[in-house]
């Protein structure tokens, strides 16, 4: 009797702890919907041409998409492991507040700070891209918020100033060879890409493609007059984040077949090692490089790591958006948040198709949050 009153009476209170527990992710699945809502009526208002009351909504979906990743309760759990442990990360649990969010009242002041600083150098260059060339003081902000929101999410972390006092303290970073050894693989697997893409650059493939030469020629505007850029390029159809390093190339070693094909090999090496980082978060070290080296030996990576084109782009961004994305889930801190969004803004930003990717990112987020 005693024993069958007291099952009973648990399943009341069971009932009542699941609705706890269910209440933190039905609130987190508001926000998020209500952040996506209203980043799309600010897109809407920014592409009409009404900037200042796209800052109203893209403001509040911040601070609530904010609200929805942020946890007071810190995990019982051990989540110091290093991202390259060989066991996966458990992405499917719901994300966790790291001990590094405890963070004394300066470094909190110095974020707000900071934040605030880059949103309103953000807000004027939006205000002043769409007034027209010169831009130069639209890129200037732009440039300039970027890695002021970078640095105020590592400070709300508290990780920025646990870096700065490292250095003042003069730490001492040691590795054994044993942990060498994958990164050993990695730079020969690096060495064997960078060959496969720079070998005969000139020649192969035959000629210079229209689309190449017009990335050129538009490049070698730019050098000319850089306040000159505008965000998107008409006669390439895309956006002109791309010609930024083209231009580059252009002011160091002059216009040649090569320029723009110097470049996408460049992002070319850099996919692969993404790659490397992506699966070795996911999976380990081994299969990280087995991962990076089919990469490496891709048909498809190499050719377009061969032709000055936008797409090559969209391999590197993918996987650097991946595998912030799942640090983020992993070990709940703001600044792989932060991070893995300026990661994904910069590959529509370089490559217009990319646009579909956040469809995937959200997907994984929302499946996180909620579940």
């Amino acid at each position: 009797m005693t024993s069958q009153s007291s099952a009973g009476d648990s399943e009341p209170g069971s009932s009542s702890e699941n609705m706890r527990q269910h209440r933190p992710a039905a609130l987190r699945f508001v926000l998020v919907m209500s952040a996506l809502a209203l980043a799309i009526v600010g897109q809407a208002l920014l592409v009409s041409g009404n900037v200042l009351w796209a800052i109203t909504p893209y403001v509040v979906a911040v601070i609530a998409i904010t609200t929805a990743v942020s946890n007071p309760t810190v995990s019982s759990g051990d989540s110091t492991g290093s991202p390259g442990d060989d066991a996966a990360p458990d992405i499917s649990s719901n994300i966790r507040a790291h001990p590094a969010h405890a963070f004394r009242r300066p470094e909190r002041l110095w974020a707000i700070g900071l934040m605030l600083l880059a949103l309103a150098l953000m807000a004027a260059s939006l205000y002043l891209f769409p007034k027209g060339p010169p831009n130069a003081l639209a890129w200037w902000f732009f440039g300039i918020s970027v890695p002021l929101a970078t640095a105020s999410a590592l400070a709300f972390d508290g990780r920025l100033f646990s870096l700065i006092g490292k250095f003042r303290a003069g730490t001492e970073f040691t590795l054994a060879f044993s942990s060498l050894l994958p990164w050993l693989g990695l730079l020969a697997v690096l060495l064997l890409a960078a060959l496969v893409r720079l070998y005969n650059l000139d020649g192969l493939p035959a000629g210079l493609w229209f689309d190449e030469a017009d990335n050129i020629n538009r490049a070698v505007i730019i050098r000319a007059n850089p306040g000159a850029t505008t965000v998107f390029t008409p006669s390439t159809n895309l956006p002109s984040l791309f010609l930024l390093p083209i231009a580059l190339v252009v002011d160091l070693a002059g216009v040649s077949i090569t320029t723009a094909r110097l470049v996408s090999a460049a992002f070319g090496l850099g996919g692969v090692a993404a790659m490397f980082f992506l699966v070795r978060f996911m999976l380990g070290a081994h299969a990280a490089l087995v991962a990076a080296f089919l990469t490496a030996v891709m048909r498809w990576d190499i050719n377009w790591s061969r032709i000055g084109m936008h797409g090559i782009t969209a391999p590197l961004f993918a996987a650097l958006t991946a595998y912030l994305t799942f640090r983020a889930v992993r070990f709940g801190r703001r600044s792989d948040f932060v991070l893995a969004g300026g990661v994904m803004g910069l590959g529509m930003w370089f490559y217009a198709s990319f646009r579909l990717f956040p469809l995937v990112i959200g997907l994984l987020l929302l499946h996180a949050l909620v579940f």
